[in-house]
């Protein structure tokens, strides 16, 4: 069996990322006291999905601000002159709100509820303190804001408003029960609220994020039979999709989809809900990616301004790639980067291009370090370039260009240090260091693997390969420590069949037989369907062939055999057995073993040997002329085995005589 350098594979990144998709804040009504928000405006939805392989890639063209999570960047307030009148004053500080200023709207306001403090617009102020507050993502000091108007303005015709946005707060911190109770309340306390669809469709999406999927869909239930008319009824009917989408019910969530573009075509859900018919289609358990195409491409086609035409074309080449189909997935992905350059998911194409070349039958490592060097030159702050980095360092190493990946790897650690290629770039960076041969470095460099990555999966492995320095530098007692260390510091953890093997690899070639042979019984205790256990089975019978016991050898190979007929091993296996008869001086015993090896198993790496065997067992039985027979079999079957040389000797002694 080949010894496999990691017990797992990695991604250190999704394929996908999540698209949070901003609901539109329109601006607020009148200057009245009754001034209130109006977020009615329809939201452009997350799609909710837990499944990262199907997620819709971030679309920057989606610009619009986000009641939901504020994302406004900040601006550094400035001094602006309140004018002397009440409502000029107030308007002045509510124009740099709408217009997205809150730094500016948050000092205006402070000055105006400071210098109108009994003025009838005073509680709408504070209200607008909150709100800005919320919008610069300082939840705490929202809070205070709008507790403030509850307590300052007991008689304020705004506290309704002032419950809708304190749920809002709450939301944003993820107190999600808080904010749930907080509209309760709201709709209980002040049932002709202007915006109770709001509250209403705030309930379900905060059971939505808590994932208790069954209260959520009652509560959109709620809004579209309660608020018919409601611009948040189509996002409503939309999100109960995604309800079913995170279920994994794939197929009511593709209903439910197609009922919103049945009942709202015009509305900004219908491409959204078009799209997650496609990702519904690709994330069932046998997926449908024929469909799903068709599903993207009605994207493309019947919603061509929509910001979701560059995540559908992208999830075209997906498609492909997941169907092997890796010369059309290249194409589409090519699309995105064609049609769609300025797209946040023209980077993840180009990525995946790469990643597609790695796919191919014969993986094409120049082009795919070609395309993600593009990612390096393209998009130098995308989310995908310290993977970029790596996967050149991988394409270097999974090449056996070792000098190579030492600097790649070196760069991601030099140039993303923080990002998460950091401790796959670290691990990869001590293999190429140990498949050079260079262990003291190969182990200062797991350690540190070991020591910043604590929550990495590769910190048992870099540990393991610790280990292995050890072992290939043929210092078996230090192995042993560091492979007894990794049994406790990573109980359970994928290393830990390939430590037990390694414990009793190390005591094997310590001649330690009798300890070597409980840790390969306890790999196969572990799993007997393990990784490792075949390896196991066959190193107890080599125990004992290795201490002439063939009589022990010869059953406990057998049963390695019997147990594991398919293991690389198996060859190997019985060729031992037929060495254990030849040993035994069994020599029909040994004849049909070595045959076996050639016959059984005519990919082993043993047949050479055993071919060479055969003829041995014929001289010592001194049938000379099956000897030559054999010897000349296998000069013509094995021309480049190192046994050659010897049979091609026999071969002239036999023909000149000398043995007969």
């Amino acid at each position: 069996m080949t010894i496999s350098t990691a017990a797992r594979s990695r991604s250190s990144k999704p394929f996908m990322l999540t698209l949070v998709c901003a609901l539109l804040l329109n601006g607020c009504g009148s200057s009245s006291n009754s001034d209130r928000h109006n977020s009615s405006a329809t939201e452009t939805n997350n799609n909710g999905t837990d499944n990262v392989e199907n997620m819709p890639v971030s679309n920057p063209s989606d610009s619009s601000p986000n009641p939901e999570s504020p994302i406004d960047d900040k601006v550094q307030p400035t001094e602006t002159p309140l004018p002397e009148n009440v409502d000029d004053a107030f308007n002045t500080a509510k124009q740099l709100f709408e217009s997205g200023d809150y730094n500016n709207a948050l000092t205006a306001f402070e000055s105006f509820v400071q210098q109108f403090p009994s003025s009838t617009l005073a509680d709408n102020g504070q209200l607008y303190i909150g709100r800005s507050h919320l919008q610069l993502d300082a939840l705490q000091d929202a809070h205070k804001a709008l507790s403030r108007v509850e307590n300052d303005y007991v008689d304020s015709d705004v506290l309704d408003a002032m419950l809708y946005w304190r749920g809002r707060v709450y939301a944003e911190q993820n107190n999600f029960s808080a904010s749930t109770s907080t509209f309760r309340n709201l709709l209980q306390t002040y049932p002709s609220y202007l915006d109770a669809d709001d509250a209403q469709y705030y309930i379900g999406r905060n059971f939505q994020q808590e994932q208790r999927f069954l209260l959520a869909r009652d509560e959109f239930a709620k809004v579209i039979a309660q608020y018919p008319t409601s611009n948040w009824a189509d996002n409503a009917l939309y999100q109960t999709g995604t309800t079913y989408f995170d279920q994994g019910d794939f197929q009511t969530a593709i209903s439910t989809f197609e009922q919103v573009i049945q009942d709202y075509p015009g509305s900004s859900s219908a491409d959204q809900a078009q799209y997650q018919i496609g990702q519904s289609h690709a994330a069932m358990p046998i997926p449908d990616f024929s469909k799903a195409r068709e599903a993207y491409q009605l994207v493309i086609s019947d919603y061509s301004d929509s910001t979701w035409v560059d995540n559908a074309q992208y999830q075209i080449g997906r498609s492909f790639q997941s169907e092997g189909n890796f010369e059309r997935a290249i194409r589409e992905f090519n699309l995105v980067l064609t049609n769609y350059p300025l797209s946040s998911a023209a980077d993840e194409a180009q990525y995946q291009i790469g990643e597609t070349y790695l796919l191919l039958a014969t993986p094409n490592f120049d082009k795919a370090r070609a395309a993600y060097q593009t990612v390096l030159t393209d998009y130098a702050i995308s989310i995908w370039a310290d993977n970029a980095q790596y996967k050149i360092g991988r394409t270097f190493y999974d090449a056996g260009n070792y000098h190579q990946a030492l600097s790649a790897f070196g760069l991601v650690l030099e140039q993303y240090p923080n990002e998460n290629a950091a401790d796959d770039a670290s691990y990869y960076l001590g293999r190429s260091h140990h498949k050079l041969k260079a262990y003291s470095e190969a182990r200062t460099v797991y350690q540190t693997v070991v020591d910043n990555f604590q929550g990495s999966i590769w910190s048992d492995n870099a540990l393991y390969q610790i280990g292995m320095t050890h072992y290939d530098a043929a210092n078996y007692t230090d192995a042993i420590a560091v492979f007894e260390n990794v049994l406790k510091q990573f109980p359970q953890s994928s290393s830990e069949d390939i430590s037990l093997y390694y414990l009793g690899r190390s005591h094997h070639r310590l001649s330690d037989f009798v300890t070597a042979r409980d840790f390969y019984r306890s790999v196969i205790n572990l799993t007997t369907d393990g990784t490792w256990a075949d390896d196991a089975s066959y190193q107890i019978g080599k125990t004992y062939y290795d201490t002439s016991d063939f009589n022990r050898a010869i059953p406990e190979l057998t049963n390695m055999l019997d147990g594991y007929p398919e293991s690389s091993r198996a060859g190997e296996a019985q060729y031992y057995i037929g060495r254990s008869h030849h040993r035994l001086l069994n020599y029909s015993a040994a004849l049909a073993s070595y045959e076996a090896v050639i016959t059984q198993h005519p990919n082993s790496t043993f047949n050479d040997n055993a071919q060479y065997r055969i003829g041995l067992v014929y001289h010592d039985l001194n049938d000379f002329d099956n000897e030559l027979v054999a010897m000349e079999k296998l000069v013509s079957d094995f021309p480049d085995s190192s046994f050659v040389p010897h049979a091609k000797r026999r071969i002239l002694l036999i023909q000149q005589g000398l043995n007969r």
